[in-house]
């Protein structure tokens, strides 16, 4: 028998009594998104198609926390705060923006709208995971509870991906893989263990330097082992740089100055190490947003819809060649899909996040609770210099894509 027909039907029969369990207790639902997509990504392969088991399970996060706040607080009532307000129009602009891209912009067919209403989903799973995390984690005990599983099983994950041969692939289906660890795990990965061993005195010595190994060896991986990939380093460096900046301000500035030449000497050194083979990769990237961004001008405000303008980009070669390209680039993405519009709304977002974080690390002591704050703060400077890199925020679904969802959630999560 097909394995395809033989998880669907396993996956049918099982469906019910997880559901349940997730409108029972939400919390759950957010403890196996964030393991299902650390340390079991459970990904199959169908046709060109990548179908993500966090993918779905955050479907059924927020899906089953719907259900809950009808069947059980009979009524949907959200949180009346600043942050809040900002997710559901972020989101409401992606509706929206979906609506507008299913008019004929071009005189050729956009995305299917299976693509689109993927590329939507995207959008919205992104706002509901934060909306369900901020309702439903309501003391530090259970955020706190979420914050070592992710670490814990995240360390078990950096590990395992400096050993050969531990991937797991059971014909299309991926029990195991590291190809869509993307940028954002060791953003969150970086942020959460060095605030922690930086700001929770709490914390025994031995495990405080526990975690700056867990950061030490995440930016090991990023600088000698995948150098090329800049989104595996950069981001993590300005995670750990801004960590840096507020603990040791003086002493972080000083070092800078100190070693600032030779730095820059190696830096160029390694600039120029890296172009030899990405040069090509950063010439086409910048190209290829300047014709995404002239293209959105046909709809500039709610821009063209999730996923279409991939289809647009024959009708405006790239450096003389036609095809179809992507613009590697969350903030551009956000122009073209969601137009000005989606992309103020998203800036509304990250700007109300900064704000809360640096206003909650102020006003309370050390210990979690600060260096939550503070983790996230820098998490969301590393995850904000990685969109520019690539669609690591909210994936584009020709691009990343739903296997992405694996790495972006976090940034939602947390």
């Amino acid at each position: 028998m097909d394995l395809t027909l033989v998880l669907g039907l396993v996956a049918l029969a099982i469906a019910p009594l997880v559901l349940v369990r997730f409108v029972n207790y939400p919390r759950f639902g957010v403890q196996m998104l964030v393991l299902s997509g650390v340390l079991l990504p459970v990904e199959m392969l169908q046709g060109q198609t990548t179908f993500s088991a966090c993918y779905l399970l955050a479907f059924m996060t927020c899906g089953a926390w719907l259900l809950r706040q009808v069947l059980v607080r009979r009524q949907v009532a959200f949180q009346a705060n600043s942050t809040v307000v900002a997710i559901l129009v972020f989101s409401g602009a992606a509706v929206l923006s979906f609506v507008t891209g299913l008019f004929p912009w071009f005189p050729i067919d956009g995305a299917p709208i299976r693509a689109q209403l993927g590329g939507l989903s995207l959008f919205l799973l992104s706002g509901g995971i934060a909306l369900v995390v901020a309702h439903e984690l309501v003391n530090l005990h259970q955020l706190s509870k979420l914050t070592w599983l992710f670490i814990g099983i995240g360390s078990l994950t950096l590990v395992v991906m400096l050993l050969p041969g531990t991937e797991i692939h059971i014909g299309p289906l991926k029990v195991l893989t590291h190809g869509s660890v993307g940028c954002l795990f060791f953003v969150w990965l970086v942020a959460m263990s060095t605030s922690q061993a930086l700001w929770n005195s709490r914390l025994p010595v031995e495990s405080r330097l526990l975690l700056l190994a867990v950061a030490g060896l995440t930016l090991f991986r990023g600088l000698v082992i995948t150098f090329d990939w800049s989104s595996g380093w950069l981001p993590p460096l300005i995670t750990v740089g801004t960590l840096l900046l507020f603990r040791f301000p003086r002493l972080t500035l000083s070092s800078g100055l100190l070693i600032g030449t030779p730095v820059l000497m190696l830096a160029g050194r390694a600039w120029e190490k890296l172009m030899v083979t990405e040069s090509w990769s950063w010439l086409t990237r910048i190209e290829a947003q300047r014709l995404v961004l002239e293209m959105t001008q046909r709809s500039p405000f709610l821009g063209l819809g999730p996923g279409n303008y991939h289809f647009y980009t024959v009708l405006y070669p790239i450096l003389s060649y036609r095809a179809r390209f992507n613009s590697h680039n969350n903030y551009t993405d956000f122009v073209a899909q969601g137009g000005l519009i989606g992309l103020v709304a998203f800036s509304w977002v990250a700007i109300e996040l900064l704000i809360l974080s640096v206003a909650l690390f102020r006003r309370t002591p050390n210990g979690f609770a600060r260096a939550y704050a503070i983790g996230c703060f820098a998490g969301l400077m590393g995850s904000l210099a990685g969109g520019w890199l690539a669609d690591w925020i909210v994936p584009f679904v020709y691009n990343i894509g739903v296997a992405g969802f694996r790495s972006s959630l976090l940034f939602w999560v947390f």
